[in-house]
């Protein structure tokens, strides 16, 4: 029992290999990747990475995948506002991806092929200090 450890994130799942050929890395952002299934709204939470030719949410939860979106499949980045108050500066509180294209990385956390997701999706990212 002297050897019980707390659970703590001890590694990142990201790495720089999972960027394509010539792609740079540029900022990373803590975010909640926001789900809405069956009327219940689900928050996920994860850093946010940009990088020249796609943006990838990288969840805290080792179950979860990493998803990536190549920007030659986004239709639309478009920022949602949820504040209503005429008094205050209006902050992006969100930010809605629409794109026809989603990888996913690392499902349960074991080293497999990417599966690739097509058709027409919407994620919405919850990005906190970004301004």
């Amino acid at each position: 029992m002297a050897f019980l450890k707390t659970q703590e994130r001890t590694k990142e799942r990201f790495s720089l290999l999972l960027l394509d050929l010539e792609e740079y890395y540029f900022e990373q952002h803590t975010a909640y990747h926001v789900t809405i299934s069956s009327k219940k709204e689900r928050k996920i939470r994860g850093s946010f990475k940009v990088c020249s030719r796609s943006v990838i949410f990288d969840p805290d939860d080792l179950e979860e995948p990493i998803l990536k979106i190549p920007l030659r499949d986004c239709k639309n980045i478009e920022f949602v506002e949820k504040e209503n108050n005429p008094f205050n500066e209006p902050r992006p509180s969100a930010m809605c991806i629409s794109c026809v294209q989603v990888i996913y990385i690392k499902e349960s956390n074991v080293i497999a092929p990417y599966r690739n997701e097509r058709g027409e999706k919407k994620m919405t990212v919850s990005v906190g200090g970004l301004e």
